[in-house]
């Protein structure tokens, strides 16, 4: 996982709103957030696919880009270690229908995985194994 990570990871405060989110996700062309509680750890994944839904959807009692990404850090985070092997992570995006996931060390957040780093790497292999 180590090396196909992308790092450094945008991250956004579970404090602020999907708007916040989404503006950010625009501004540096970017699908995944990282999202810290306040003591600075990390406490959920937001992807544009999550985001998307939500800021389509028009509702008269209250503006989905308004919503809090506290609501999106109460279910469990599925991370791994920078050590860990993509081939053993994999089962695990598609079981949780993930299409990222926090790359973290000793706690700390180190960087981020995602599919499209995952067929970067499948892409350059089978590319060499063409060649040979």
């Amino acid at each position: 996982v180590r090396d196909i990570m992308s790092n450094p990871v945008f991250t956004i405060q579970k404090s602020q709103t999907l708007g916040e989110a989404w503006s950010m996700m625009q501004k540096y062309e970017i699908h995944h957030l990282a999202v810290l509680n306040t003591e600075g750890l990390l406490c959920g994944m937001l992807s544009e696919k999550v985001i998307l839904p939500l800021l389509m959807r028009s509702s008269q009692d209250a503006q989905p880009s308004l919503l809090s990404i506290e609501n999106f850090c109460a279910h469990p985070l599925i991370s791994t270690s920078p050590d860990a092997l993509v081939k053993d992570l994999v089962p695990a995006l598609l079981e949780h229908d993930l299409d990222g996931v926090a790359v973290t060390e000793n706690g700390l957040l180190s960087g981020i995985l995602t599919y499209p780093d995952i067929l970067k790497v499948v892409i350059k292999m089978q590319a060499f194994n063409a060649d040979v």
